[in-house]
């Protein structure tokens, strides 16, 4: 088994992944989603 092309892409990152518009807006969603969820907690602790 050749690694060489595997160990490419660890030593770089997944530079060439490129991330999708909808991918960027669902994390940005869910991390809203659980900031409020937490602040929330807070609240009623």
């Amino acid at each position: 088994m050749n690694a060489l092309p595997l160990r490419n892409s660890i030593a770089h990152g997944f530079k060439i992944t490129q991330l999708m518009q909808n991918s960027v807006s669902e994390l940005i969603e869910l991390t809203e989603q659980l900031l409020r969820t937490l602040h929330t907690g807070d609240e009623a602790g």
